[in-house]
């Protein structure tokens, strides 16, 4: 589940540190690297301890808290579809609330387990999964800002990788049929960079200096 202590997944995981689960002998331990770089496995795994952790603070906020941090947020942030399936829920019923006066009320897991329940998607039951790992003790809202950071960082690396991979195949190949797809992988790549604060206006004065 997550950790029974104050530290939560934070930017560490966006900046090259490691996090990961503690808790009970069923739970994993956190994840070790077996060299300096973590294996692609090791990425996942951080993923998707830190969209979970996400999910975590947030179904333990007030409305309007949810409303604030989420807001302009892309829920496509997240990696696993059943998340974002509960992140969407969570965020329609605090808007919902805020809207009725509510917006200082904690968190009703009812509520968004009722919003979730009229999603008709193969996802239903997993996204309820994931509100029933979002356990009721510690949640630090502090942590919330450096997680969203980790995992917008995830989803550009995430793009990164695959358009890597398919710029690749189009050198081996050579084939003119697949240069302009090639291209247009490319094209949201600085758009996702900016929502993780990894634009490219330093890049250009290291060139510069």
């Amino acid at each position: 589940m997550f950790p029974r202590h104050d530290e939560t997944p934070t930017s560490r995981a966006a900046s090259g540190g490691l996090t990961g689960q503690t808790g009970g002998p069923s739970e994993p331990d956190y994840i070790t690297p077996t060299s300096d770089v973590p294996t692609a496995e090791q990425w996942s795994q951080m993923d998707a301890h830190n969209e979970r952790a996400l999910l975590w603070c947030l179904m333990h906020c007030r409305y309007a808290d949810v409303l604030h941090f989420c807001e302009d947020q892309d829920p496509r942030a997240l990696y696993a579809e059943p998340r974002r399936v509960a992140l969407r829920a969570l965020v329609t019923v605090s808007r919902r609330e805020v809207e009725d006066g509510h917006g200082d009320d904690t968190v009703a897991h009812h509520s968004v387990n009722a919003e979730v329940m009229d999603y008709d998607g193969p996802e239903m039951l997993e996204a309820l999964a994931e509100i029933r790992r979002t356990t009721p003790y510690g949640a630090n809202t502090w942590t919330i800002p450096d997680l969203w950071q980790a995992v917008k960082r995830a989803r550009l690396f995430r793009a990164l990788d695959s358009a890597g991979r398919d710029l690749i195949g189009t050198a081996e190949t050579r084939d003119p049929s697949r240069f302009a797809e090639s291209l247009r992988r490319l094209e949201h790549l600085p758009r996702l960079a900016a929502a993780a604060d990894l634009g490219v206006d330093g890049d250009d004065e290291r060139r510069t200096a």
